[in-house]
């Protein structure tokens, strides 16, 4: 549940829901994609950390970059609209508003150590001046359609301003002829007209008829009046027509030939699209570090996953302030003495498979570059997590759900190695208790003596905790639990030792099971 739920297929409750305070669709895109491609090398995760934290401590330029990225436009997918050729001109004024900021991103990110605008910096003349040329050949009340005119700005085209000043000029000339011919002919009620069947008219009523000049052509008869037309009035219709239609298509050429030059610019428009993903993101996990009180990890290749006060990054936003307890860890690799596999038992609802998937969030986090939800995390860089959490079926596969918990816990036993983390939870539960708990054991066996990954491994098989005693790297914890006769309280607190029951009665008596 990364991206999204398994039952609502919806952000709201996944990880990203709970992290994403990015501005812009390329950020929200991108962080996205970090958070399903967690980084395995050390100096790079320590680029991204750093870059962050920077944020952290500069809240000021965090905050002014954060104001200017709310008024960005997606470039990106502008770029991909610019390069196929079906960019319209709403585009190109979303592009020319969001390059505008360009100079205030670059100012405001100048000072930063780790500016994530430090590659775009050499070609931001360039760029200012196409996007003066946008702003001089695109009307700033430019339709989305290209076919039908009012796109190009005057002054782009001297043949194209010629036909424009025709068809704008058009009603006072029309206005300048029905005055003369009225002085002309002495007609005072004579009018000039036009409809899109007959065109341009000149209309006279049927009292005036003996005062029409021969140079009037008859035209359209109606009740009480008579419709002409002359030369002089034919030209300019045809001037009118002609020029409505030139000037479409000359208009459709130009922003052809503009959207066709724009083309060169893709690549860089590309680049600072990724250069502002990317201080999208990294000012966003800032701002989620500082409101939830996140802290900075150690990461190196030690191999341990040490945990001080770890939360759940989803629950906490979920559950009222202060409610969720928080818990630590401590596993290491390569080492004899210390702790490298741990058996969890307790109660069902007590929180242990809360308690195993917030310790993978928080290794997730960390290897995204961000900060975590503890307060103190020292993570030797995992290679791969494994998960065996909740119970599914795949009927069109004609697959059990016990099948499909033994198909991915077989992945995971075949995929894994001893800088993977596994977080096993209830295997073995699908089948009768003798097999499922013989299952359970030797999976455990097996991880301890091949793989010698770092494992969570939550059970209701008690009996399956004593194997700590011939596996030195094995600790056992529990979930703590409190009884008052026959009610029980949770404490959502992970302790040393193993549970001796899992108060399976007790929890079936706060479902009220008759």
């Amino acid at each position: 549940e990364l991206v999204e739920t398994l039952r609502e297929k919806g952000k709201y409750g996944s990880l990203l829901w709970a992290i994403d305070k990015t501005k812009t669709n390329m950020g929200a895109r991108l962080l996205r994609s970090w958070i399903c491609q967690p980084l395995k090398k050390v100096d790079n995760i320590l680029k991204r950390q750093n870059a962050i934290t920077e944020f952290v401590e500069k809240s000021e330029k965090r905050h002014e970059l954060i104001s200017i990225l709310e008024k960005i436009y997606d470039i990106q997918r502008l770029s991909t609209r610019l390069s196929n050729n079906s960019a319209n001109p709403k585009d190109f004024l979303s592009l020319k508003s969001s390059l505008y900021k360009l100079p205030e991103l670059l100012e405001a990110s100048k000072d930063l150590e780790f500016n994530p605008f430090k590659n775009i910096v050499e070609y931001k003349d360039e760029i200012a001046d196409y996007t003066e040329l946008i702003d001089k050949t695109i009307k700033d009340d430019a339709p989305i359609t290209i076919k039908e005119g009012g796109v190009i700005k005057e002054g782009v085209s001297g043949e194209l301003d010629y036909y424009k000043d025709l068809l704008d000029n058009g009603e006072k000339w029309l206005r300048d002829f029905e005055e003369r011919e009225r002085n002309l002919t002495g007609i005072r009620t004579l009018k000039v007209g036009y409809n899109r069947v007959f065109g341009y008219f000149i209309e006279v009523t049927n009292s005036n008829r003996n005062q029409v000049p021969n140079t009037y052509i008859r035209k359209q008869t109606l009740t009480g009046s008579e419709r002409y037309i002359t030369e002089e009035l034919k030209k300019h219709e045809d001037d009118v027509l002609s020029a409505r239609y030139k000037s479409t298509e000359l208009e459709y050429k130009l922003y052809s030939d503009f959207r066709e030059y724009s083309k060169e610019f893709v690549s860089k428009i590309r680049e600072i699209a990724d250069c502002i993903a990317q201080a999208d993101v990294l000012s966003s996990l800032a701002e989620v570090a500082v409101e939830n009180n996140f802290t900075k990890p150690e990461i190196d290749e030690s191999g341990d996953f040490i945990v001080k006060n770890g939360r759940h990054p989803v629950l906490e936003k979920i559950l009222p302030l202060g409610d969720y307890v928080s818990n630590d860890l401590e596993l290491k690799s390569n080492s004899t003495d210390s702790t490298q596999f741990m058996i969890l038992t307790g109660p069902n609802m007590a929180g242990k498979s809360t308690y195993m998937r917030q310790n993978a969030l928080i290794a997730l986090l960390a290897q995204i570059g961000s900060w975590v939800p503890a307060d103190y995390l020292k993570l030797g860089v995992i290679d791969k997590i494994f998960t065996r959490v909740g119970a599914s079926d795949d009927l069109t596969l004609g697959q059990s759900t016990f099948m499909v918990e033994m198909a991915e816990t077989n992945y995971a036993l075949r995929h894994a190695d001893e800088n993977s983390l596994l977080i096993f939870d209830e295997i073995g539960r699908g089948t009768a208790t003798f097999d499922g708990m013989a299952l359970a054991q030797a999976i455990l066996e097996y991880d301890a003596a091949k793989i010698k990954a770092k494992t969570l491994f939550s059970t209701h098989y008690h009996e399956i905790t004593s194997i700590s005693e011939k596996i030195p790297t094995l600790k056992n914890i529990h979930v703590g639990v409190s009884t008052n006769d026959d009610k029980i309280t949770f404490l959502y607190r992970v302790e040393d030792g193993a549970m001796g029951k899992s108060y399976g009665i007790n929890v079936a008596s706060l479902a009220h099971l008759p």
